[in-house]
């Protein structure tokens, strides 16, 4: 009983956490677009690695 307890009061902890470093709507947004780019740009980084004709033209025609 005491180990449900403890969860929810470290949960609701981390939730009063939150809400105090919750960004505005505004910020909010950029924070999103700069995560969804640097995601993507990661998983093209990936994806060059294991097969680099994924982003580069391939120079010779196969």
């Amino acid at each position: 009983m005491s180990i449900i307890t403890g969860l929810y009061l470290s949960q609701n902890t981390l939730v009063e956490g939150y809400k105090k470093i919750v960004p505005t709507k505004k910020e909010q947004t950029q924070i999103t677009i700069f995560v969804i780019i640097t995601i993507t740009i990661i998983l093209l980084l990936a994806a060059s690695d294991k097969n680099p004709n994924i982003i580069a033209i391939p120079t010779m025609s196969s």
